[in-house]
């Protein structure tokens, strides 16, 4: 079940990925199986024309192709986003990785920022989204329904 605006998973994910969540300007989308909190994301410093998005999972493999979905058509069909905009400490391989194989490219790399490392900026543009056009299938499986 995809969950928007749950407190306490905000919270989780928020600890988790390393960022701050205020509920009065940040949005939270969480995956939940069997009542457990699997993964989810917050969105923070929202600018009009981009929007920060933080990630954090709980199990291996989470993510579901409609949560991948449902992430990525918030920002730009709902909040209307030119760009998301990820930061990743250089020495966080994983999340680095990941990052960038669900398309985020290199904006710039901030030297010395965090301990041991760079911080790196990713982008994501609207025509980058390879998420996006998976919006066409549950909009036909809400339809059959």
């Amino acid at each position: 079940m995809i969950l928007f605006g749950d407190y306490e998973h905000a919270r989780k994910i928020a600890r988790a990925a390393g960022c701050g969540y205020d509920p009065e300007v940040d949005h939270c989308i969480s995956l939940v199986k069997n009542y457990e909190l699997l993964g989810g994301v917050i969105y923070t410093n929202y600018t009009g024309r981009t929007v920060q998005i933080h990630q954090a999972g709980f199990v291996p493999a989470w993510p579901t192709p409609q949560f991948m979905f449902c992430i990525y058509d918030f920002p730009f069909n709902l909040l209307k986003v030119e760009k998301l905009i990820a930061t990743v400490p250089s020495t966080n391989k994983r999340a680095m990785n990941i990052t960038r194989k669900m398309g985020f490219t290199h904006t710039v790399t901030i030297p010395d920022i965090v301990l041991g490392g760079d911080l790196v900026v990713l982008s994501m543009s609207r025509d980058q989204c390879k998420y996006l056009k998976l919006g066409w299938r549950y909009a036909v499986m809400e339809n059959a329904a």
